[in-house]
């Protein structure tokens, strides 16, 4: 069989893939950091020599030695030999079709639910949440090949319930995956220790207080305990992409976008909202969650002030505070018997009287009138008040997973 030259990488001369050059004697470097360790300055014997050129339809040799170092953008991918620390790159299609690496390899561009054994080969051009299956019994795994650049894109996981390397799973709210073109393998042990990962590349991220009843983040998908579907009632369907801290969002464009889950508070006697959104340009007046649909309200009225009945049985009119008309905000209503109050940006405008309590008969974001981003959705089925703890804590998780939001009272 005829043999193409072996496909090694065309880098400047005395530079290697890391940008170190040829000429240094340093050998450490990390394949979970996404770089490729350079050549050793060693003499080549028939114990170390390389790997002989890779014919253009067999397979890789000595597989368990390979790892994914990176995806290139020129339709090649980089090989590390762990064996003997040599770094080369072949055609995607060779490797995709490589009997003993690309097998079985399952390409994933969007959010996706995971099934125990499967290899999830992630490339895509926007950060995505895989669910991890709901139901693991010991020994199940998955694999992760990564094809992204996930400090551009993270890569979140959801681990639906189950504990992470030890963590239970009532103090974070997923991990996440920032290092270029990492792989990682995740195992379950156990109710005890939950998933493990080899090697050790996530970080986890939120705490949220428990008890609560609707949660959105990043997905058309309610992430609650109720799971409930998220629905078109609009013309169109938002599309998701990266925006605040490069996280992913909900973009509406200010046409008829609106989404809606089934209400779901009929049973409670309060509630509390925490929304984190964006706003393209100036926007003097609109509004972005709707609890009722017999009440026309604004988050923001053109006279800056905000007209807003989210779980009210009627509008609050006139409610003074200095709603946004740009940038990147978390708002949240408290609402109970006879009492309502709002905080932006850690700012309390105080106790309003005179609405009511209404578990509402939809539950609907977007209007014709909003042109920008839903990053975070969150509904306790109870008031909490601004200055208890619980609310301290559902602060300090959206603080810590978008720092750059504008907070002006912040209380860690």
């Amino acid at each position: 069989m005829a043999r193409r030259k072996s496909a090694t990488l065309d880098m400047p001369e005395g530079k290697t893939t890391d940008g170190v050059s040829s000429t240094s004697t340093s050998t450490s470097s990390s394949s979970t950091t996404g770089t490729i360790p350079p050549d050793p300055p060693v003499a080549l014997t028939s114990e170390n020599a390389p790997p002989p050129p890779i014919p253009a339809t067999s397979s890789i040799r000595r597989p368990k030695y390979y790892q994914v170092s990176e995806w290139l953008d020129d339709d090649r991918v980089v090989l590390w030999n762990s064996k003997n620390n040599r770094s080369f790159a072949i055609r995607k299609e060779e490797f995709l079709l490589s009997t003993n690496i690309g097998d079985n390899l399952l390409p994933v561009a969007g959010d996706y639910e995971a099934n125990a054994g499967e290899k999830l080969l992630v490339k895509a051009d926007k950060s995505i949440t895989i669910t991890l299956p709901p139901n693991p019994v010991v020994g199940d795994r998955i694999e992760i090949v990564g094809a992204t650049n996930f400090t551009e894109y993270p890569l979140q996981v959801r681990t639906n319930g189950q504990p992470f390397e030890g963590t239970p799973a009532t103090e974070f709210t997923g991990v996440e995956l920032t290092i270029p073109y990492q792989s990682a393998k995740l195992v379950y042990t156990g109710e005890v220790t939950g998933w493990i990962s080899a090697p050790k590349v996530w970080s986890r991220f939120g705490k949220l207080p428990a008890g609560y009843r609707f949660f959105m983040e990043g997905s058309l998908q309610d992430q609650g305990p109720l799971n409930r579907a998220v629905i078109k009632t609009g013309a169109t369907l938002p599309i998701i992409a990266p925006r605040l801290n490069n996280k992913p969002g909900i973009i509406f464009n200010g046409t008829d976008q609106r989404i809606s889950v089934a209400p779901f508070m009929q049973d409670a006697t309060a509630g509390t909202v925490y929304i984190v959104f964006g706003l393209d340009n100036y926007q003097p007046q609109y509004n972005i969650l709707r609890t009722n649909s017999n009440i026309e309200e604004l988050l923001r009225h053109g006279n800056g002030w905000s007209y807003t009945g989210i779980f009210c049985d009627r509008r609050v009119e006139t409610y003074h505070m200095e709603a946004p008309t740009n940038g990147y905000n978390l708002i949240s209503w408290h609402v109970a018997t006879n009492r309502f109050q709002i905080v932006q940006n850690g700012k309390n405008y105080g106790i309003r009287t005179g609405a009511n309590f209404s578990p509402g008969n939809v539950f609907e974001f977007g209007s014709t009138l909003f042109r920008g981003c839903i990053m975070s959705a969150l509904v306790y089925p109870f008031e909490i008040l601004p200055s208890s703890e619980q609310h301290r804590a559902v602060v300090d998780y959206f603080y810590k997973r978008y720092p750059a939001l504008p907070w002006t009272a912040y209380i860690p």
